[in-house]
């Protein structure tokens, strides 16, 4: 089978500035068969915990030996390593401050290298910009086949930074857990899953809380209440959603990432 050149982009760059089409210039400068496909340029600024869940939600959607390219870089410039790791059979490029941790959480992680060998990166090398000038060469480079013991030296996955990711607490009566993101609709995200809730019988019964509203069970579609209307359903990444049919939630319950969300086991 031919092998895809495939490179995955996940940025905090946005789209205003010319920072996206001149990392896809340096690759395709260095792996013209490339085909490059963008996640999103939409992560929060300096949003690490942002940029590692949606990575992980992504990767596997791809056929093996992807090459993900992950920049979401507040310690540009600094001491901060840069890795080239293989996981799940990808391969990722990106900082090592965190954006890697659901991978080594759950250890996915099959080797791990430093980004050292300098002979790969552009000849000058930017400060505020090792998107371009390292990361973009090497994803390049590994796009093309080479293996990653060229790109530097190994390290440990258990020296690799890790950032705490919220998750669900379960109660004897009851689930807590947090807001982490809320998409372009306004729904709300939680770190409440499916697994989370999978003992639970009689889904219909549970009670919902965020802030001072209050919803009823589960839906199975954005349509099944009213127009307007709060509801909770489990969305694609399996994780419990606050939604409204046609509406935007985040804004009728004036709450941002990081709200709390109850859930009440039985009145």
């Amino acid at each position: 089978m031919t092998k895809q050149h495939i490179i995955t982009l996940t940025t905090d760059f946005g789209l205003t500035d010319e920072f996206v089409g001149v990392i896809k210039g340096v690759i395709l400068s260095s792996a013209p068969p490339a085909t490059l496909i963008d996640i999103s340029h939409s992560i929060p600024p300096q949003d690490i915990r942002e940029g590692a869940w949606t990575l992980f939600a992504s990767y596997h959607y791809f056929p093996a030996e992807t090459v993900h390219l992950i920049i979401v870089d507040p310690g540009v410039g600094t001491s901060r390593k840069i890795l080239a790791l293989q996981a799940d059979n990808h391969f990722f490029v990106g900082p090592d401050n965190g954006v890697f941790t659901p991978f080594l959480e759950k250890g996915l992680v099959q080797e791990v290298y430093t980004l050292d060998n300098q002979d790969l990166f552009l000849a000058e090398i930017s400060t505020t910009f090792h998107g371009r000038d390292i990361m973009a060469p090497v994803a390049a480079r590994i796009c093309q086949g080479m293996a990653l013991p060229h790109v530097g030296n190994p390290i440990d996955p258990e020296k690799c930074c890790r950032i705490e990711l919220p998750v669900a607490r379960l109660y004897e009566n009851r689930i807590s857990g947090h807001v982490i993101h809320i998409d372009h609709f306004g729904n709300l995200r939680t770190s409440i899953t499916a697994q989370d809730l999978a003992a639970i019988q009689n889904k219909a019964e549970l009670r919902i809380q965020c802030g001072h509203h209050l919803i009823q069970g589960l839906s199975s579609s954005y349509a099944a209440v009213p127009a307007g209307h709060l509801l909770a359903i489990f969305d694609s990444r399996n994780h419990l959603e606050i939604a409204t049919n046609s509406k935007n939630a985040a804004r009728i319950l004036q709450c941002s990432v990081g709200e709390k969300i109850v859930i009440t086991l039985r009145p």
